[in-house]
């Protein structure tokens, strides 16, 4: 809607009435190019409504189509594909709960993770070639030995592979990681 505003009164100063009529001219050019209509387009990803009460309370909602994880994609919204643009979480991670066991041998399952010993133990740790990256965490509640049935165990501050993992001291601790070639302890007590 196109802005008219007054001309100058009568009786005022001829050239003051010249420099208020420009300003006038100036103001009423700037007030019809500003916006007076917004429209939001749903295009790329993105979604929206424009809502005007005639008040000033005008809303604007923008959102988006994309189901899931979003990410940028050339001015746009695209979905995330997992795997790709993101880790989901998965493994055993988020799979294991707390093992407590007693037995004298164990074979760590596919998805353990936090293995609890109450009971001296030989442990059979998975393949280092299919394992790399995993990670184990151990614990006595009591004071047994837990070993494992391959000299392929790093302790911690040697870079000689061993069975020891445990110390029979109860409480003790360690979390491991594979790298391929060893389980090496990152962490104990």
């Amino acid at each position: 809607m196109p802005v008219n505003l007054p001309p100058v009164p009568p009786g005022v100063d001829p050239t003051l009435g010249t420099i208020l009529n420009r300003w006038l001219n100036q103001l009423k050019a700037f007030l019809n190019n500003i916006v007076q209509t917004i429209a939001i387009a749903s295009a790329n990803g993105f979604t929206g409504t424009v809502s005007t009460d005639g008040k000033g309370d005008d809303t604007i909602t923008i959102g988006t189509s994309v189901t899931g994880v979003v990410k940028g994609s050339g001015g746009g919204l695209a979905a995330a594909v997992a795997g790709t643009d993101y880790l989901s979480p998965a493994g055993p991670l988020v799979e294991s709960a707390l093992e407590q066991l007693s037995g004298a041998s164990y074979t760590v399952a596919a998805t353990d993770v936090t293995l609890m010993f109450s009971a001296a133990s030989t442990v059979t740790l998975p393949a280092v070639a299919s394992s790399i990256g995993r990670l184990l965490l151990f614990t006595n509640v009591a004071a047994v030995a837990i070993t494992s049935a391959s000299s392929n165990v790093t302790p911690l501050g040697s870079g000689v592979a061993g069975t020891a993992i445990l110390a029979a001291t109860a409480g003790k601790f360690c979390l491991m990681q594979c790298d391929g070639t060893n389980w090496r302890i990152l962490m104990g007590n």
